[in-house]
């Protein structure tokens, strides 16, 4: 497991360009991410051409919201059934933005395959295990 603290710095008045990490999956089986009032998560959507730009979160007087992105590990553990959440993070406002994630690994011994409820003839597995 992994914690980590991102700070997104603000936009500069009358800038549109927004600074952020790219689209990307985490390697790992679940990222857990506590993060404030400013917008700036997008998720691509299950159709795979559709972005999801998360309104401001948490809401109803909330400080904070805890969301949960499927990883690598856990799509290829369930054949594919649970995918990666494909999502990219950027601040889009005039106040700075920050993140807590906590990524949620396997031992780096585990060997990481589908596991037999998610492999069957209609739905043979779609991955080598890996270590």
């Amino acid at each position: 497991w992994c914690i980590r603290i991102n700070y997104y710095p603000p936009l500069p008045a009358g800038t549109s360009a927004a600074m952020g990490i790219p689209p990307h999956a985490d390697g790992d089986f679940a990222t857990f991410l506590l993060t404030d009032d400013q917008p700036g998560l997008s998720l691509l959507h299950a159709d795979r051409k559709t972005w999801l730009h998360l309104r401001e979160l948490p809401r109803d007087g909330a400080r904070f919201a805890l969301l949960v992105n499927s990883g690598n590990s856990l799509q290829r553990l369930s054949n594919g059934v649970f995918p990666s959440t494909m999502h990219t993070a950027s601040c889009y406002r005039i106040k700075p933005r920050y993140s807590v994630p906590f990524f949620w690994s396997p031992s780096v011994d585990a060997v990481i395959e589908p596991l037999p409820p998610w492999v069957t003839l209609d739905n043979p597995s779609h991955y080598e295990a890996r270590s």
